[in-house]
């Protein structure tokens, strides 16, 4: 009840605020083709333990790969996304799928053109593009996919 004027949500909360009425949807796909999720790491983090860094990477795209494709609402990923996510399974199994890149490629060119947009709209406070190679390390995926072969 008119806690939030708007939101970005993702599935199933989306779905479950439109279906509720509580909520209308003013855009989607707010940018189409590109991943909207990213995990970042502290430079610290990356630099003292590379090694957890690539055991979560390596982690994540596992993940990503168990909950695709015909096995997405599977009773045993339903059981697991309920354990995590304050949601029911009706919601679940009715939302928009949510999808994972199962290589994990990290879109760097479209990164760069979301900070572009940004910075251009006036929503930063520099005027000088990002060097996203000073800021993105693909290493640690490009090590898993290395490790569990492309899918």
């Amino acid at each position: 009840g008119g806690s939030i004027d708007a939101g970005i949500l993702g599935s199933p909360y989306a779905d479950q605020v439109v279906d509720a009425g509580t909520g209308v949807s003013l855009a989607e796909d707010l940018t189409p083709g590109l991943m909207t999720v990213a995990f970042v790491g502290s430079g610290k983090f990356i630099n003292e333990r590379p090694e957890v860094a690539q055991r979560f990477a390596l982690a994540l795209m596992e993940a990503a790969r168990m909950m695709q494709g015909d096995d997405y609402l599977s009773d045993e990923n339903i059981a697991a996304y309920l354990a995590y996510v304050n949601s029911t399974e009706e919601a679940l199994r009715s939302g928009t799928p949510v999808v994972y890149d199962p290589n994990q490629v990290i879109p760097v060119d479209g990164l760069a053109d979301v900070e572009r947009v940004h910075r251009e709209n006036g929503r930063t406070e520099y005027d000088t593009p990002i060097d996203l190679s000073n800021v993105v390390d693909t290493s640690f995926t490009e090590k898993a996919l290395e490790l569990l072969g492309s899918e």
